[in-house]
């Protein structure tokens, strides 16, 4: 089966909409690509070595989808760019490129401290102490690189507790609910609207050993479960945050953690704000590139 591949290219201050309205349009496994950060990242590198592509800094995002004949209508892809003001690419991608070539730039790495990302066809010898997450993203969300997820697992495992449950809501690969498992978390569960992701999620669950642990659900928050937990995270975009936080409040036991990520830096004070206003404290509030991670916590009582 070949793919399409659907690239927007759009201002970063125009982001936020773009997502809200893939959301919109029941898209929720995309890529974001932001050479900016890139070049931050190779400054101690002879610029020579670099493919000029990833020289280039524009301003804009570019957010990339795959999809497969008959999965969305093309003219889903074109309103969207024409609702947020974005430039939309469309080229076809033989399943053999799409789904092999992109792994051989995806090696093992270190996210948080002693959590190791290793792809799962990759070798690795584990060294003393580390925490091993073996990974295939397919086509989910949570590969672990980008800024969002990283902040999302170092503000985890600073408040997670041995045997505690956790949450993760829209939890693409799994990513976030399986490293809390592997890292001391008595039982998680992951959900996500995709079916696709939630599929994956269940996959990189076994393939980690905790899928005896961990409940993947496709299905909305609000509608699909009753249940309690001592933590909540969500790496997902602004308005989703907002919107899920008054259900969230109810989810949570007394004392627990509500971890947000996602959020561009414009936006976080606007999101912060509307958090608290269901009765949550601020905790904390992390920044990597473009991106903001807040912790908020719930009152004892």
């Amino acid at each position: 089966m070949d793919y399409t591949k659907v690239t927007f290219e759009i201002n970063k201050d125009k982001s936020e909409e773009l997502f809200a309205e893939l959301y919109n349009n029941d898209i929720y496994s995309f890529e974001v690509c932001d050479n900016s950060d890139i070049l931050e990242k190779i400054r101690y590198f002879q610029k020579e070595l670099i493919s000029p592509e990833l020289l280039e800094t524009d301003g804009k995002l570019r957010v990339v989808i795959y999809y497969s004949e008959g999965e969305y209508e093309e003219k889903i892809f074109e309103k969207t760019g024409e609702i947020c003001g974005a430039k939309v690419i469309f080229q076809k991608v033989l399943a053999e490129d799409w789904e092999n070539n992109w792994k051989k730039y995806y090696k093992p790495f270190c996210i948080a401290d002693k959590l190791v990302v290793v792809p799962s066809w990759e070798e690795y010898q584990k060294a003393e102490n580390e925490i091993i997450i073996r990974l295939d993203p397919q086509m989910a969300f949570g590969t672990g690189m980008h800024e969002t997820t990283r902040m999302c697992v170092q503000m985890l495992f600073k408040h997670l507790r041995p045997g505690c449950s956790v949450l993760d809501v829209g939890c693409g690969s799994g990513i976030l609910g399986i490293s809390a498992l592997l890292a001391g978390a008595g039982c998680a569960m992951l959900i996500d609207l995709d079916e696709t992701a939630a599929e994956i999620a269940r996959q990189n669950a076994v393939n980690n050993g905790v899928g005896d642990r961990a409940s993947v659900i496709c299905g909305d928050l609000a509608k699909n479960t009753n249940e309690k937990f001592d933590i909540i995270v969500a790496n997902i975009v602004s308005d989703a945050i907002i919107e899920l936080s008054g259900d969230v409040i109810g989810k949570l036991h007394p004392g627990g953690f509500f971890i947000t990520s996602g959020i561009i830096n414009e936006r976080a004070q606007e999101v912060s704000a509307a958090v608290q206003s269901f009765g949550f404290n601020l905790l904390e509030e992390k920044q990597d590139g473009e991106w903001t991670g807040i912790v908020f916590g719930m009152h004892n009582s």
